[in-house]
């Protein structure tokens, strides 16, 4: 391992940890402002919607995990092709995942409604919030897919700093809404902008990095089954992950 080499580990390693620790004062601080604006209730409400992305997470699959691992073996063969077939192939996975997992919700919705036994007031906050939900969920195992092709490239440090950046404007930009009076809707403004920031901005780092790395008519199934093979896919499809924040 030559000097960059070490010198890009120590980033990554460092990255983790900073992150991992700012993003617990991030939380510390939100969760005030949040109560404050919102109150328990709704906020309670926003928490328990939250299952609902840790479901879709199925959907998901550990997608992202696999991506990290096949396009840093890709990276080491230089083999720009492969990496094409192995990102392209999970994103369009993740999409048709993700349409499945929508219209599965929409028609479980009800059955979800009566086991939360909501006060009636906020029945009709769960009925135009509930499908909104779904929608975030599928952009953000999208996004954070995006996220991870930056891991697989050998940059867990811009990785974890752009989740922990979209974490920041979450706050900020839930903030500004709830200052216009949009209450839980904050919430969700300030979640789905988050992620569009992660999106957008890993997908220019990456452009740089390699060039075009998606092409949305590439969908292989040999790539599909070798990505579905790793075993953290497996585990990661049973339990689950969220990116909300809570």
């Amino acid at each position: 391992m030559n000097f960059k080499e070490q010198s890009q580990l120590k980033k990554n390693v460092f990255s983790g940890s900073f992150a991992a620790g700012l993003n617990i004062v991030l939380n510390l601080i939100a969760y005030p402002i949040y109560l404050h604006f919102i109150g328990v209730e709704l906020y309670g409400l926003w928490a328990i919607l939250s299952v609902v992305i840790a479901f879709s997470a199925i959907g998901g699959l550990g997608i992202d995990q696999a991506i990290t691992k096949y396009v840093a073996e890709e990276i080491g063969k230089n083999n720009k092709e492969n990496i094409l077939k192995y990102i392209s192939t999970a994103i369009n996975f993740l999409i048709i995942a993700g349409i499945c997992v929508f219209f599965i919700l929409l028609g479980i919705k009800n059955i979800f409604l009566n086991f939360l036994n909501l006060r009636s007031e906020y029945i009709p906050i769960f009925h135009n919030l509930f499908p909104f939900i779904i929608i975030l969920s599928v952009f953000i195992f999208i996004a954070t897919s995006i996220n991870a092709i930056l891991k697989g490239l050998g940059r867990f440090d811009q990785a974890n700093y752009l989740l922990l950046s979209g974490r920041f404007i979450a706050v900020i930009i839930s903030l500004l809404f709830f200052l216009n009076g949009y209450k839980i809707w904050g919430l969700y403004w300030g979640q789905i902008l988050s992620f569009v920031f992660v999106l957008a901005i890993s997908g220019i780092f990456i452009f740089k990095k390699i060039g075009l790395f998606y092409n949305p008519f590439i969908f292989e199934k040999k790539s599909l089954i070798t990505l579905n093979e790793l075993p953290c896919i497996k585990m990661q499809g049973i339990r689950g992950k969220s990116y909300l924040s809570l």
